[in-house]
């Protein structure tokens, strides 16, 4: 996936357009819904973020 394409995606899932209250620690459906893609994004930014580098030659 190009890196652009990767960015819009996590825009367009932006947890914070989906409920208000993204990360207030609230329990209801949504709200844990969207603090999970909002983690979920997170961890797979970092990953093609790491990959990235790695292909590019720079390990650290």
């Amino acid at each position: 996936m190009q890196h652009n394409c990767f960015l819009d995606r996590i825009a367009k899932t932006a947890p914070g357009a989906a409920s208000e209250n993204t990360g207030t620690g609230l329990t209801d459906d949504r709200a844990r819904l969207t603090d999970v893609i909002g983690e979920l994004d997170s961890i797979v930014l970092t990953a093609f973020e790491e990959i990235t580098r790695i292909k590019d030659g720079g390990a650290h």
